[in-house]
């Protein structure tokens, strides 16, 4: 099986490198050189990202029903609080596209996709090395 090609500026490739890092794995690219061990890394960290996001929420709606008797603060907090995620995340998307937008080639092969090749290792029962590229 031909080796999964990583660009250094996909998503799960962020993920991966700067969500939930400690100084103890500094060279992360040493120890997933393989697919499924990168696959398993993923998964685990974009789940506790949503776990984590959850809890910002249900923090949110507690906050807001903290101020319940005022109809209009609940509506404030959680319009604010929803304001201040998605336009922080809407912000960091954009600087990412203007940081990166001169890096990008217009190529005529689609990479292969990260569920595309999971699916392909599931069935050959083969875990691919993971080549990182620019």
């Amino acid at each position: 099986m031909k080796p999964f090609k990583i660009n250094r500026n996909s998503w799960h490739y962020w993920v991966n490198k700067n969500l939930f890092q400690n100084s103890h794995m500094p060279y992360w690219e040493d120890n997933h050189r393989d697919f499924c061990s990168y696959w398993r890394a993923t998964v685990f960290r974009v789940i506790f990202a949503s776990f984590l996001s959850l809890l910002i929420l249900v923090f949110a709606v507690i906050l807001g029903a903290a101020v319940y008797k005022d109809p209009v603060g609940f509506a404030l907090v959680i319009g604010s609080v929803t304001t201040i995620v998605a336009g922080s995340i809407g912000l960091f998307d954009l600087l990412i596209y203007l940081r990166d937008r001169h890096r990008r080639k217009a190529s005529t092969e689609k990479p292969e996709g990260l569920l595309a090749q999971r699916y392909r290792a599931y069935k050959s029962r083969i875990c691919p090395m993971v080549e990182y590229e620019k």
